[in-house]
């Protein structure tokens, strides 16, 4: 026999008659209740911390600042096969930029003269992102008039994000040694179709016009076989690094430079006054190796400590080391070593 169960005084169960059965009732249920907002899980972001030690706006400096990687460099052979569609430009590397400036002399003006590739585009952009976390600026830059270096110019000014955006001074005097084009492998006995400053500015580059350079372009031609020798190039390039020097006594803040390799490497022994250069045609072809794409010397205006010798010792260019982090990119690094030749 079962027992009939009771609930006692205490039960949370209430019962009701019917009939001479009891039957326990359950608790009525309640509403149902909305659930709880699950929050966002918020993840701990490291920024990058873009402070320096002793930083100052007002320090000056120059930054040198090779081109970056361009469409030759990619394949020798691709202005032709670009351009074999009835000079109609089209995909054949997936690395070439998506737009390329309007020549008037057409696909024969991007001989020795080509753009930059997407991957040295997007470098010259990482250049100028690390110049504005490091708060590294400059009032003026100088380029070289070969297009490559226009647009790594560009696209380090675009990461910039300056009140005053600086306008390019393109210089002439600043392209690469002369002998390449006539005495090495290329042997065409001209310099390349340079883009003129009002193709530039209406290709979209913010060009200064009204910049009248230390060598023309025009003189840049009649010095074509009269370089024969590295001091000739290094005479011409020095010219220019002393002008820009000048121009930057009286004026607080920095000045970026953009041309190749060589031309870089002889602006950073003119203005520290390195007196070793290099010797031969090979010593200068060599510095693409030296002075690799979108690789960055910083030279800085130190006032040397007083001594007994030199009691009032004149500020000297210095190249200093650290200032902008390597770029590095599959096993490779643009951080620049100047070759002794003493």
């Amino acid at each position: 026999m079962y027992r009939a169960y009771k609930p006692s005084s205490f039960s949370p169960l209430k019962r009701r008659s019917v009939g001479r059965s009891e039957v326990p009732l359950m608790p009525p249920k309640s509403k149902p209740t909305s659930p709880r907002p699950t929050l966002p899980l918020r993840a701990t972001l490291l920024p990058l911390s873009a402070k320096i030690d002793d930083e100052r706006s007002s320090t000056k400096r120059i930054y040198l600042v090779r081109n970056g990687e361009c469409c030759d460099r990619l394949m020798p052979t691709w202005r032709s096969r670009a351009f074999s569609d009835h000079n109609t430009y089209r995909l054949v590397d997936l690395n070439q930029p998506v737009k390329i400036p309007v020549r008037s002399g057409g696909a024969d003006a991007f001989l020795n003269d080509s753009p930059l590739t997407q991957v040295g585009s997007f470098s010259a952009q990482l250049i100028g992102r690390g110049l504005k976390m490091r708060q590294l600026t400059f009032h003026t830059v100088y380029c070289s008039p070969a297009l490559r270096c226009v647009q790594t110019a560009h696209a380090i000014i675009s990461m910039m994000q300056l009140k005053q955006t600086p306008k390019i001074c393109v210089e002439p005097g600043l392209f690469e040694p002369l002998m390449f084009y006539w005495q090495g492998e290329l042997k065409i006995d001209r310099i390349p179709s340079f883009m003129t400053n009002q193709e530039l500015v209406e290709a979209g580059f913010n060009v200064d016009t009204g910049y009248e350079p230390v060598i023309s372009v025009e003189k840049l031609k009649q010095m074509l076989f009269q370089e024969k020798r590295p001091d000739d190039s290094f005479r011409r390039i020095s010219q220019v690094a002393d002008s820009i020097v000048e121009y930057g006594k009286d004026r607080q803040g920095g000045i970026l430079v953009v041309t190749h390799a060589p031309s870089l490497d002889i602006l950073l022994r003119q203005i520290t006054g390195r007196q070793d250069r290099p010797r031969t045609m090979g010593d200068l072809q060599r510095m693409t190796v030296n002075y690799p794409f979108c690789s960055t010397s910083v030279l800085e205006l130190e006032q040397p400590s007083v001594s007994f010798k030199t009691p009032y010792p004149k500020p000297q260019w210095v190249h200093k080391q650290g200032v902008l982090p390597p770029l590095t990119c599959v096993y490779t690094q643009n951080s620049v070593e100047v070759q002794d030749f003493s």
